[in-house]
This record gives structure tokens, sequence and C-alpha cells, in this order.
């Protein structure tokens, strides 16, 4: 049986491959189709620096190798893909507004009752919409949870069934595009 924290940092990379890959111009995609005989095609318009958060191998490019390297770390055990510049923060939240699991330790919260919301802060990163995605997993008979951002922060709503705000303990990955 798998531990919690080995499936929460699979999920974690899977979700920045797959996000990562499909919006850098097209992801593997358009690096496979750009010459078919040439399985190392870089995606058009970006560098090897541009492309280091689908780069899942450290290889410079966006090959199927990629793809292949993810698969055998989710599934046969392989090493961890290596894509530094797209992964900023991740951990586990408790129901009161705790760090509860720190995952990469680089971020605080506190839960906002006025509010009805958890505000997250990223040490060295200024959270917005634009560059940032978050994945969120609560943990409790919550019908929908919402993200937002303001003052460099993120924040993190749930909401009952009936459309009622509540508080729930949740998981959450960030990424940067």
């Amino acid at each position: 049986m798998r531990s919690a924290t080995s499936y929460f940092t699979k999920r974690t990379w899977i979700l920045i491959a797959l996000v990562c890959c499909f919006t850098l111009a097209g992801g593997v995609i358009a690096a496979l189709a750009g010459n078919p005989s040439d399985r190392s095609t870089q995606v058009a318009g970006t560098s090897a620096a541009d492309a280091s958060c689908g780069d899942v191998n450290a290889s410079g490019s966006i090959t199927s190798a990629d793809i292949i390297g993810l698969v055998n770390f989710v599934f046969k055990g392989g090493s961890a893909p290596s894509c530094p510049g797209c992964f900023v923060a991740s951990g586990a939240v408790d129901l009161g507004g705790n760090v509860d699991t720190p995952g990469t330790g680089n971020w605080s919260v506190e839960y906002n009752g006025a509010f009805n919301r958890y505000e997250i802060t990223i040490t060295d990163v200024t959270y917005n919409f634009p560059e940032h995605h978050t994945s969120i997993s609560p943990n409790s008979g919550v019908a929908m949870a919402r993200t937002h951002s303001e003052d460099g922060k993120l924040h993190v709503f749930f909401y009952n069934p009936n459309g009622t705000p509540v508080q729930s303990s949740f998981t959450f990955t960030t990424i940067t595009f």
C-alpha cells in the first residue's frame, strides 16, 4: 500500500508535468508534431530555460523521454523528475488553518474567519493568477473549492453542497507557468 506522502508527491509531479507541458506552446504534442522523424524537437518559440517546466529529465528540451520518465516515476518507482523552474510550493493544511504537513516548507497559512478563507503566503513569491496554478484537494465533505489571489497571497475557499462557506483540511500544490 502506498503512503499518503508518496501518493501526494506523485500526484504533484503528474500535475506539474501535465500543466506545464500543455501550456508551453502546445506542450509535448507540438514538440512531437514539429518533426515526426526527430523526437527531440524542442517546443517552437522556447529556449531550453523556458522548457525547464515540462522538461522532466532536464535534457534541455521537451521530448517523448519526458513522458517516459514521468511514467517510470509514477508507476515503476523511477527517479523523481527534475524540473526546478516550475514547482513553487506544496503541503497540507488542517481544519483550523495550521500547517499539517509542511511539504516544501516554504509557506505559512492562517484561517481568516471574517472572509471564510485560508490565506497562504509563499516565501519570496508574489502569488497571482496569471503566473501560478494551484491544485486543491479538500479532505472532507466539500462540494467546491475555489482559489483567489490578493496582496501576493493565495486564498482558498470551501463551500458545502448548499453553497455555504465551510472549513476543510486540504492539500495543495502550486506551480508557476
